[in-house]
């Protein structure tokens, strides 16, 4: 491969084709930070409102680590896996304590920051600082395998994604090379129906010439994803709803739901819940049949059966 011709027709391309952005109009650390979090199983589409409205609320890092958790959190509603504003809060709290506001620009140290792994700070270094530093996310592995066409597990092999991407680097331009590499893999090269007529670096394409662009790269196996089962309580009075907050551990930790608590074989799931909010303080009557709901998550689903219940009493929690 020419790899400077393969480097010119990308950056051109990118340079007339790129998305307009809200976090490609800045080069401050921080708010790139931010988006490369939100953007973690989440699409662009869905990030641009939530990102806007953040930084309204948070222009800063120590805005972050200075705002109570709640706060965060409601701000975070919606985008799902709140571990990552969590994370975020925590890695902006030791961005204050430790390096005196700044985001840190070497690799080992950022690494340290919660919730940054490779790709994001390989992100963060080369966008907003400039550092010659490759990443490798879905679109990257995407690209990679197709352009080289690598029959390889992406899980398994991926120091071989790395070597590659460090190999293509644009070193002058890390930043916008790195972008341009995931855009294309966002918007040209997707995972079904890539469209390789117009792809800027098609002649480039070791995959395109073997017409074997749409097998690759080669999906590794799915983890069974875990089914848990839940029953729920919804209790309404004077135009509230009765919530408990989730223990700091195990799924959706820290986060407000109507009462809760799982189901087991054989038990009788109606007196379950009124047993459960007798020992809570509360006494109620279940209304009615339930209805089922689901919510999906990377590795489980979450499948409820929610009932109607009615708030006879209030009393003294049972030890």
């Amino acid at each position: 491969m020419d790899k400077n011709h393969f480097q010119s027709s990308l950056l051109s391309w990118f340079r007339k084709h790129q998305r307009d952005l809200p976090w490609r109009h800045t080069k401050d650390p921080y708010k790139i930070w931010l988006s490369e979090i939100m953007l973690q199983q989440t699409q662009v589409a869905t990030v641009i409102p939530y990102y806007d409205r953040w930084i309204k609320q948070f222009p800063t890092a120590e805005s972050v680590a200075d705002a109570p958790e709640e706060k965060i959190l409601k701000l975070w509603e919606g985008l799902g896996y709140y571990s990552r504003a969590r994370n975020l809060q925590a890695a902006c709290r030791e961005v204050v304590e430790k390096y005196d506001g700044k985001v840190p620009d070497s690799l080992e140290e950022i690494q340290k920051l919660p919730g940054i792994g490779r790709y994001t700070a390989g992100a963060i270094l080369s966008i907003a600082f400039n550092k010659p530093v490759p990443l490798v996310d879905g679109n990257v592995i995407r690209v990679l395998s197709r352009l080289f066409a690598m029959k390889k597990n992406p899980r398994k092999f991926q120091v071989l994604f790395w070597d590659q991407a460090e190999k293509l680097l644009f070193k002058k331009e890390p930043g916008t090379f790195n972008q341009a590499l995931m855009e294309l893999g966002a918007t040209v090269c997707t995972p079904a129906n890539p469209s390789c007529l117009i792809c800027p670096v098609n002649s480039f394409c070791l995959a395109k010439k073997k017409g074997i662009q749409e097998q690759l790269p080669l999906s590794p196996k799915r983890a069974k994803t875990q089914i848990i089962h839940l029953a729920s309580a919804l209790i309404r009075q004077n135009g509230k709803i009765l919530l408990c907050q989730r223990k700091e551990t195990g799924h959706l930790k820290g986060m407000w739901e109507p009462p809760t608590i799982p189901i087991q074989k054989q038990n009788n799931t109606r007196q379950g819940l009124i047993n459960f909010l007798q020992k809570s303080g509360f006494e109620i009557q279940i209304v009615g049949n339930s209805i089922s709901l689901q919510t999906s998550r990377l590795h489980f689903r979450l499948r409820f059966q929610l009932f109607q219940a009615k708030l006879i009493r209030e009393n003294t929690p049972s030890s």
